[in-house]
């Protein structure tokens, strides 16, 4: 770990660029956070910190009714200023365009605009309900995305004099957390307090749309992209709702959930809103308007707890990195520096807390992984067009997918890969919705095993790598012990050179019941590919140290992609789809070893029998 962080310093000397993000992913940094800085000014509750766009300031919000600004570098109060409001602040952001001016929104259903400069403040709207959160446009820094319990979303814009606002959607019930996202600033996602994350296009005219109260400009209507919405959450229904979202400031499309009385989520919404990850351990019920964000380069989330815990979790494993004490009652919000390894939180005490990494050198106390709840796996229905599907519906479409994959399968029989993963996408499209029949939501999910293991095959034959690593995560998901799921990333894995994935994947391929001479094969393989690369280094290095004339370095054979390998068949297993496991004849070297592996994967084809169902 020295070693590397040596070599990172030196490349900064040298003026390489992009130091910063090995930093911000090294979980040993971020689970060595310590509460460094208390600072109190406030006299209430502390609902809201953010810091500026350029990460030189922080606002933080309060009962109080007065916004404090924070110099970041010094920890130091800059002002402090009264805001007009006569209800506790919920959120508070400091304008890009004017670093005086603070835009708060409160209890009592205002949003109003203060200049700290100048020690005034006016107001810009007023709503039927308390308005929680907002957010701004990203490509129009001066408008305003506003959320309210009344039910009506809102924009502001700023610039002109009257502070002109519109009204583009109302909802059914009230809404209280917005996110917008910087990859495609017109596209919202809005939380209410029924529990149901609504994607929405500002682009998307739509006939008919509520223009909100009568004192509101008319103006652009917005269109539902998507929704998603969580059933049967634990607790009263006064308890559920999304009490906070974030969008990824550094991955597209993805989106962190808070939902109250359940774990937190992250979300993919590239086409549709689609769950890819749960984070349990927090309890998020006292207080109904918790933050959740995206931390240190977008490869953490964190939260609060009404413990008055800070949880802060890896992204990409859902592992619990960080829990520490961040209040004495509840935490409400975490924030996480735009650049710097620094985090600030605050909750129902009166202070203001920095995180920043601790001083000492042993290595940080394991943190105990929660166990999730006994309502894991969380029980939601999904609604992006169709209600959950009933039993007639759910055998047809069950039906219509069984041909779909039939088809792929003799396409792909006919070494049509292209035209196979096609007709197995499509096939994917149909099985989002989910089934009312236990008995069909189980061949529900078991159809979506076999379809996602058929595209990691033809994206395989393709050599499109990485997706069939994703098609495989995505069966992953599903069933945690599926042994050609591990067996097919294992696979890819080792023809992107990523070894010790390739290892990790073939290792629980053979846990879980892969055919052993087809492990013993692949891992010759992986060996071989990994001596050649130690053979190409140690040529490298003799190289720069033996004052011959530098020359090209010997570059380790490209394995051709699967489609192309061409050598001695290996036999199939009795169940199989595209890329089966299968065994293979006694060894004759290693490179006759690889020459065989790639050519089973040429030349398996789809069965027509059925996988077992997952256990």
């Amino acid at each position: 770990m020295v070693q590397n962080f040596v070599s990172l310093l030196r490349a900064r000397e040298r003026g390489c660029h992009g130091i910063e993000q090995p930093f911000r992913q090294s979980h040993s940094l971020v689970s060595r956070l310590r509460l460094t800085v208390s600072s109190t000014s406030h006299r209430g509750c502390v609902n809201t910190v953010q810091f500026d766009h350029t990460g030189n300031f922080l606002v933080s919000g309060s009962d109080d009714r007065f916004v404090n600004v924070w110099d970041v570098a010094t920890k130091q109060l800059r002002s402090r200023t009264p805001t007009g409001h006569t209800h506790n602040i919920f959120c508070a952001r400091i304008l890009a365009e004017n670093p005086h001016q603070i835009l708060t929104s409160a209890g009592d259903g205002q949003l109003r605009l203060t200049d700290t400069a100048r020690g005034v403040n006016s107001r810009v709207l007023k709503a039927g309900n308390m308005i929680l959160k907002f957010t701004f446009l990203p490509d129009l820094p001066s408008v305003a995305v506003v959320t309210s319990l009344d039910g009506v979303l809102r924009l502001a814009d700023l610039r002109e004099p009257q502070h002109i606002q519109h009204s583009v959607m109302v909802f059914d019930s009230g809404i209280g957390s917005v996110s917008v996202d910087p990859f495609s600033p017109t596209t919202l996602a809005i939380g209410d307090n029924q529990g149901t994350v609504t994607l929405v296009d500002l682009r998307a005219p739509r006939v008919g749309a509520a223009s909100g109260t009568s004192s509101e400009q008319g103006g652009p209507r917005a269109n539902t992209v998507d929704k998603f919405t969580f059933d049967e959450l634990p607790g009263q229904a006064d308890e559920w709702g999304i009490s906070g979202l974030d969008f990824s400031s550094f991955t597209p499309h993805e989106l962190a959930v808070n939902v109250r009385s359940g774990p937190a989520y992250l979300f993919h919404t590239a086409s549709s809103l689609r769950m890819v990850r749960e984070f349990h351990g927090r309890q998020n019920k006292d207080t109904f308007a918790k933050d959740i964000s995206f931390l240190f380069g977008g490869n953490f989330i964190g939260t609060g707890c009404d413990s008055g815990d800070v949880f802060v979790w890896d992204k990409h494993t859902s592992k619990l990195v960080l829990r520490a004490v961040g209040d004495s009652s509840v935490v409400n919000s975490v924030c996480g520096h735009p650049s710097l390894p620094l985090m600030v939180t605050s909750g129902i005490d009166n202070e203001v807390r920095w995180w920043e990494c601790g001083e000492d050198l042993q290595p940080p106390p394991q943190v105990p992984q929660p166990t999730p709840p006994v309502y894991s796996p969380p029980r939601w229905g999904i609604r992006t067009g169709r209600h959950i599907l009933s039993v007639g519906d759910a055998a047809t479409m069950l039906a219509q997918v069984e041909s779909l994959r039939q088809r792929g399968n003799d396409l792909f029989r006919s070494e049509d890969y292209a035209a196979a993963l096609g007709v197995y996408q499509e096939a994917h499209k149909e099985l989002k919705h989910r089934c009312s029949d236990p008995a069909q939501e189980t061949a529900r999910k078991q159809a979506c095993m076999l379809v996602l293991g058929n595209m990691a095959a033809c994206n395989i034959k393709l050599g499109t790598y990485a997706a069939a690593v994703a098609n495989c995560d995505a069966v992953l998901e599903l069933d945690p012990t599926n042994a050609k799921a591990f067996f097919r990333r294992a696979l890819a894995n080792l023809e992107m050179s990523r070894l010790e994935e390739a290892r990790t994947d073939l290792a629980q391929a053979s846990l879980h019941g892969t055919d052993g001479a087809a492990v013993a094969t692949l891992e010759r393989r992986i060996q071989e590919r990994a001596r050649l690369e130690h053979t190409r280094q140690r040529n490298v290095y003799r190289r720069m140290f033996s004052g011959t004339p530098h020359a090209a370095p010997a570059s380790a054979p490209t394995p051709a992609p699967a489609a192309a390998a061409t050598a001695a068949t290996v036999p199939t297993p009795a169940v199989a789809d595209p890329i089966s496991l299968g065994t293979t004849a006694p060894s004759v070297g290693a490179a006759a070893a690889a020459a065989a592996v790639a050519a089973a994967a040429a030349s398996t084809s789809p069965s027509e029998q059925p996988e077992a169902p997952a256990q």
